[in-house]
């Protein structure tokens, strides 16, 4: 059954934490038939989305393939622009993309962006040393550590399994020490020893006072980590209760 959401919105100019959004949309213009531009197609991928997560929040995003949801964590990690729309993390607008990005870590879901003749460590140096992390090992050990990669981290990447690799990108996205999380399906690959350990880092970070955007798949991976929940279709997002998914009462 679905019901209307209730996410607040946000007034211009305020100062706001965590991740608001208001109005967020992303039409995308592909070219039709013949040279003239009135034949192009739009694709409406975000549909006027609101949203407001608190700090020390795990919001949960749902839904079938090609529903939004990538798109939507793109914009807010300033990789596309929007079409319409505002959206503020930790109080700095999208339209300051360079400022809002350093307020974020962002985990992809697909071409997660590895170079696999250097070995984990020295991934991870190249990516500190864009974050500006200059003489970065104590951080670099402390998330080795944490993710499980102190065995593999003079391993060549190309040599890592696909589990080791998904664990390295959490730890790539903690690197600057981000007040905000975009991840989507951070589990994927893991086993299932490394997916409950997975959860429980997600808790920590949330007790941390992080702000986290969570796409997954997994219905009871959402049940049992976020502390809200939405459900994502033809682009639109409706929020549920995250104790009815499972139960037969999505969108």
């Amino acid at each position: 059954m679905k019901t209307e959401p209730s996410f607040p919105t946000v007034a211009p100019g305020r100062t706001v934490r965590g991740i608001e959004a208001v109005g967020l949309t992303k039409i995308f213009r592909t070219p039709g038939p013949g040279p003239l531009p009135f034949r192009r197609k739009e694709v409406l991928a975000v549909s006027d989305v609101h949203l407001a997560i608190s700090p020390g929040e795990i919001f949960g995003i749902l839904g079938e393939n090609g529903a939004g949801k990538t798109t939507l964590l793109k914009l807010l990690a300033t990789l596309i622009e929007p079409t319409s729309g505002e959206a503020y993390l930790e109080g700095v607008s999208l339209r300051e993309p360079s400022a809002a990005r350093s307020k974020v870590g962002y985990v992809a879901g697909e071409r997660p962006g590895l170079f696999g003749r250097l070995t984990v460590r020295e991934n991870l140096e190249f990516f500190a040393a864009l974050y500006g992390l200059y003489g970065p090992s104590l951080r670099i050990e402390e998330l080795s550590a944490r993710f499980g990669l102190d065995p593999h981290l003079d391993r060549k990447m190309n040599h890592c399994s696909s589990g080791i690799r998904q664990r390295f990108v959490l730890a790539r996205a903690l690197l600057p020490d981000p007040r905000v999380l975009l991840l989507d399906e951070p589990t994927k690959h893991l086993d299932p020893r490394f997916r409950e350990e997975m959860v429980g880092s997600l808790r920590q970070l949330s007790r941390e006072g992080r702000t986290t955007l969570l796409v997954t798949h997994d219905l009871q991976e959402a049940k049992s980590v976020c502390h809200r929940a939405g459900w994502m279709a033809a682009g639109k997002l409706t929020e549920v209760d995250p104790r009815g998914l499972g139960s037969g009462r999505l969108p």
